[in-house]
């Protein structure tokens, strides 16, 4: 009952000029870009489509895979030639899963590949968007704390 209810949701938010986009579809038109993406069923997807808070679990129309720029703007351009919507996820956690645009149907922007961050001679220092502090999230370095109280 429940996933017939997350469907139809699903179904409802995929709607675009009057039309059903299908997932195809908008792989169809990735893979077309050039924009690598997640397919549905792979250790991939499940990853990347795992919602941080389990109480609001959206599902992506598509989930997208840049690792350049480039491919971040033909994702896009995707969503906008289908009319699909797009939205950023970057690895972080949002406690009401904003990263999947807050409603199932949307063509999702995975970011948590784009990690680097690169120091220039000027000392300004270019973050990609799925930079953290430390890899998995964490502490780089754990200290021990002098507060007794």
């Amino acid at each position: 009952m429940r996933s017939a209810a997350a469907f139809g949701v699903g179904l409802l938010a995929t709607l675009a000029n009057g039309r059903v986009v299908p997932r195809a579809e908008i792989e169809d038109c990735l893979a077309a870009s050039g924009v690598p993406f997640d397919t549905k069923g792979t250790p991939d997807w499940e990853k990347d489509a795992a919602t941080f808070n389990i109480r609001v679990p959206y599902v992506p129309a598509a989930i997208a895979v840049p690792k350049s720029t480039e491919h971040i703007q033909k994702s896009v351009l995707c969503g906008k030639k289908l009319g699909v919507k797009v939205s950023a996820k970057s690895g972080g956690h949002s406690y009401a899963s904003l990263g999947f645009g807050g409603e199932n149907g949307h063509l999702v922007v995975q970011l948590d590949r784009l990690y680097n961050v690169t120091l220039g001679a000027d000392n300004i220092a270019v973050v990609q968007p799925g930079a953290r502090y430390a890899p998995g999230g964490g502490a780089a370095e754990r200290r021990p704390t002098t507060d007794k109280r």
